[in-house]
């Protein structure tokens, strides 16, 4: 990752999305890698933690509330916050019950203002925290 500049992994099993949210967020400053395999995404997490994470909740193999349990059970990424995409009503009803410190929720299709207002106020709550 680019020292000095907010780091973001998108995982969403839909490329195109993921290449779009990580062109992005590229456009606006930050550094952005995208992964369509969630397991892939969570190995580099381990390895190279990120300023935030931004998941889908409904993929294949490990799903979005898999990728928030791994992360928030290890110690090294447990302060990352992240942004859980989803256009499942019943998934939006599933992050309610979360554990909501640090877990924001976006609704597809995802507005870019909304993306990038919702980036930024994750940022800032972990400087804040």
């Amino acid at each position: 990752m680019v020292k000095g500049v907010e780091s973001i992994i998108i995982i969403d099993d839909d490329r195109d999305l993921s290449t779009l949210l990580e062109r992005r967020l590229e456009g606006v400053g930050y550094h952005a890698k995208a992964f369509c395999n969630s397991a892939e995404a969570v190995k580099w997490i381990r390895e190279t933690p990120p300023d935030l994470i931004i998941s889908d909740v409904k993929m294949p193999g490990l799903n979005g509330f898999d990728v928030c349990d791994l992360v928030r059970n290890n110690l090294k990424t447990q302060h990352i916050p992240i942004i859980m995409i989803t256009g499942i009503d019943e998934a939006r009803q599933q992050l309610d019950h979360l554990d909501a410190r640090g877990i924001y929720c976006l609704s597809k299709p995802v507005d870019p203002d909304d993306l990038s207002k919702v980036v930024r106020l994750a940022l800032d709550s972990t400087c804040e925290a």
